[in-house]
């Protein structure tokens, strides 16, 4: 058993190593920058395929990105206002 919980984790480390790096020459456009044209430089690295949501759209975000699964039912989690082990505050 013991074996196995090793191979399986170092599966896993493997996986998010490989999957969680900085892309190849991702800053490039900022190497030996400084001062504001560092700044610059790195807004136009961060804002390269970002989408922007309106705050009319933050509920179908949470739809996408907050969806929890409880027994017999789908609920949208509200990590501001729910309490821990009370009754979910949305349901689909």
């Amino acid at each position: 058993m013991k074996r196995i919980f090793i191979w399986i984790s170092l599966f896993i480390f493997c996986i998010t190593s490989v999957a969680g790096q900085i892309p190849v020459g991702y800053y490039d456009a900022a190497t030996g920058l400084s001062g504001e044209n560092l700044r610059s430089a790195l807004k136009t690295i961060i804002k390269t395929g970002h989408v922007k949501l309106s705050y009319s759209n933050v509920w179908n975000a949470y739809v996408k990105t907050d969806v929890r699964s409880v027994p017999d039912t789908t609920i949208v989690w509200d990590m501001y206002t729910d309490i821990p082990g009370g009754t979910p505050i949305t349901t689909l």
